[in-house]
């Protein structure tokens, strides 16, 4: 899926929600609010925007959390894909691996 520059998590995720319902009746009903956004092993906050990320050189464990192809427009997964899940899912299974690995992403949090 392409996004504007300018996308926040929370946009995103209204967006995927529409795709999701297209071939998965259950999304149809689901708000986006009622989502979350994984990558590596942090839960983007809805109010954060690809250019956020991508302009503050977000870090992960492993390295920037965005990274751009070639054309500079979309980004290119090399290994640590996003996430889309219900929030009601990660709060039953958080105690549970890998769920108990993710945390808030906070971008002043030495890694």
């Amino acid at each position: 899926m392409r996004v504007k520059k300018k996308c926040t998590i929370g946009e995103f995720l209204s967006k995927a929600r529409e795709d999701l319902a297209s071939s998965y009746p259950e999304y149809k009903n689901i708000h986006h609010n009622s989502l979350i956004y994984v990558k590596e092993d942090f839960i983007i906050p809805f109010d954060y925007s690809f250019y956020d990320l991508l302009t503050n050189k977000a870090q992960g464990k492993n390295g920037p959390l965005i990274k751009l192809a070639d054309m500079g427009t979309y980004e290119k997964d090399e290994g640590y894909v996003a996430k889309i899940l219900e929030r009601r899912w990660y709060e039953k299974n958080k105690h549970i691996f890998p769920a108990s690995k993710w945390e808030l992403y906070d971008p002043l949090k030495n890694i």
